[in-house]
């Protein structure tokens, strides 16, 4: 699939509006506008702090989830807000656990 807004650009859409459904991708990462959101990967689903910059919809943190409880398939926090006991779930942090 090739980026939706920008001619001759090769790469796949995944950002698009907030809450939009990932049919509604329309820019690849270099071609997003300001605003623009990854809509295929989960956000944290801790409160944004006043510290957060951006924004994920509803107040959330807009940071990327990785991390979660051991052995989830899924991350439910990002590094800021891990909650004790969760560990990174994806790359070689996760892969050095086992």
């Amino acid at each position: 699939m090739r980026s939706r807004q920008a001619p001759g650009c090769g790469a796949r859409p995944s950002f698009g509006e907030a809450g939009g459904a990932r049919a509604r991708a329309r820019f690849c990462g270099t071609h997003a506008p300001a605003g623009a959101v990854n809509i295929y990967r989960k956000t944290c689903e801790a409160e944004a702090g006043p510290s957060d910059a951006g924004g994920a919809g509803a107040g959330g943190c807009p940071r990327q989830a990785s991390y979660g409880a051991p052995g989830a398939r899924k991350g439910s926090r990002c590094r800021a807000h891990a909650l004790p006991g969760m560990v990174h779930l994806w790359g070689a942090c996760y892969l050095n656990l086992f």
